[in-house]
């Protein structure tokens, strides 16, 4: 019993400091200020030419999911800043432990994000820009794009199928019917380590063999 109860105290205080040690992360939806958007438009179109004929609507939102301890004058910073145009873009934001309201119209949801290992040049953009920004609790962030489906027959099965055949690339992205939880990039740790190299002297072949 003394066995197990230091077994049990044990794997508490890990999860304690697991908990302690990990960042808040935060949901940006960011979506067109007007009804007319032609990504939009443009997906339901394939949508249907692509036999999904019971498609009503279907609405293309661009996810952000940004790691670290923000204020909320950093969270509207970001939001108003980077992550979105003003004058053309509405942005709403949420905790990513919050749910999600469901939608009023019925609508079904659907999130994708790229696969871990799966470079995100845009996420590290937005890591950089907020340094350069002076926000300086931004550590990882990852990018991703929301989908708000509409229509009949709309149950699990011609979901995933939509989603494998138009809205996610199964090579590089992964998605889930529902809010998704991203990937970030996992950030390589630098070396202090500094190697010399002496080159005068050498010739051609031991110049090659280095």
């Amino acid at each position: 019993l003394d066995n197990l109860a230091l077994v049990q105290w044990s794997l508490s205080l890990r999860v304690r400091r697991l908990m302690e040690t990990t960042l808040p992360v935060v949901r940006f939806v960011v979506r067109p200020a007007g009804e007319n958007d032609p990504r939009s438009t443009g997906l339901l179109e394939d949508a249907r030419a692509l036999g999904f004929d019971g498609l009503t609507r279907l609405e293309c939102h661009d996810l952000y999911f940004v790691e670290g301890r923000l204020s909320p004058v950093d969270l509207e910073r970001l939001a108003h800043e980077l992550l979105s145009d003003p004058l053309a873009q509405a942005c709403e934001w949420q905790a990513l432990a919050d749910e999600e309201e469901p939608a009023s119209t019925g609508a079904r949801l659907l999130e994708a994000a790229l696969r871990p290992g799966v470079t995100d040049p845009v996420a590290e953009q937005i890591h950089r820009a907020a340094q350069e920004l002076g926000i300086r609790g931004v550590t990882r962030a990852a990018t991703g794009l929301r989908f708000w489906v509409s229509g009949e027959g709309l149950d699990d099965e011609t979901l995933h199928l939509l989603a494998r055949r138009l809205l996610a690339n199964p090579v590089i992205q992964h998605y889930a019917l529902g809010q998704l939880h991203p990937s970030f990039p996992q950030t390589a740790a630098a070396s202090v380590k500094v190697e010399t190299l002496r080159l005068g002297g050498l010739d051609d072949a031991a110049l090659l063999a280095l």
